[in-house]
């Protein structure tokens, strides 16, 4: 159970790198009066907003949190399983802070058996931890380990890696796309019909359930980018299409913060324990 956790956690944190955390650099055009990026959004066709939308990075000021969900129903070896992954990552790097913390929570039935597990993971201070408990208990085990922010960044960035940019969504291989306004002004762009080129980051993603489906059972899936009418993040999600007689029902959501609005999380080690080569010091 713990293997499947951590590889759920890998899952949703992809759903992050949609919005980088970089600034966003935009050209502006020599005149007098310069276009400003929603005059030019309303210019482009309803296609080409959905793609600057996808393509789009986001002035975060070093802050960014996401409240994460995935639920997955399905069968396995003739047993219903339901699994509801919830959790939240914030990332804060603004030169002299850097915070990084997620913490994720999984509840799981199979066979009639119900679990739960949650895991906590970061680092602050100089220090990489990662806690985990079962099954609601208070005493779970926590550990860290003495590592400098850049190694810290640059293991992080390797194990988020393998997935390519904007999960390789393309108008090459993506055949229906809308971008329109929803009722409360917001910009909602649509993607789907993925041929098999399409379809393949997010075979990875199923992937991540261990066996749990095949991916080569997706047959489509509807991606959802939603911003505000200022074209500002506020969430992702991804509905998944299987093929079969009794498909597998899986999708991902990601609700995003970015900015000042986002808040430092209380991160206390107290009672773990510190790690040294491998080693519980």
């Amino acid at each position: 159970m713990k293997k499947l956790t951590l590889k759920l956690l890998a899952l949703a944190l992809a759903c992050i790198m949609l919005l980088p955390m970089v600034l966003a650099c935009t050209d502006e055009d020599d005149t007098e009066e310069p276009q400003t990026e929603a005059e030019k959004f309303d210019a482009m066709s309803e296609a080409d907003k959905a793609f600057y939308l996808l393509k789009k990075d986001y002035e975060d000021g070093g802050k960014m949190s996401a409240d994460l969900n995935a639920t997955l129903e399905t069968t396995y070896s003739g047993y219903k399983v339901n699994a509801i992954l919830s959790g939240k990552s914030v990332e804060i790097n603004t030169g002299n802070t850097y915070i990084d913390y997620t913490e994720m929570t999984m509840s799981m039935t199979m066979a009639g058996t119900a679990s739960v597990s949650t895991t906590k993971n970061g680092w602050i201070d100089g220090k990489f931890f990662i806690y985990t408990s079962f099954n609601g208990s208070d005493d779970g085990e926590g550990y860290y380990e003495l590592m400098s922010k850049e190694d810290y960044i640059a293991e992080k960035e390797k194990e988020q890696g393998g997935f390519a940019e904007n999960f390789g969504i393309t108008k090459e291989n993506c055949s229906t796309v809308t971008c329109t306004k929803n009722g409360y002004g917001n910009w909602v762009a649509t993607f789907t019909d993925l041929n098999e080129s399409g379809l393949t980051e997010f075979k990875l993603l199923v992937e991540s359930f261990s066996g749990l489906v095949d991916p080569e059972s997706l047959v489509d899936v509807e991606f959802t980018i939603v911003v505000t009418s200022d074209l500002k993040p506020l969430s992702i999600s991804a509905d998944f299409e299987f093929s079969g007689n009794n498909p597998p029902l899986l999708t991902l959501e990601g609700e995003y913060t970015i900015g000042n609005d986002v808040e430092t999380p209380e991160i206390d080690l107290t009672g773990y324990q510190e790690i040294k080569d491998g080693i519980t010091a």
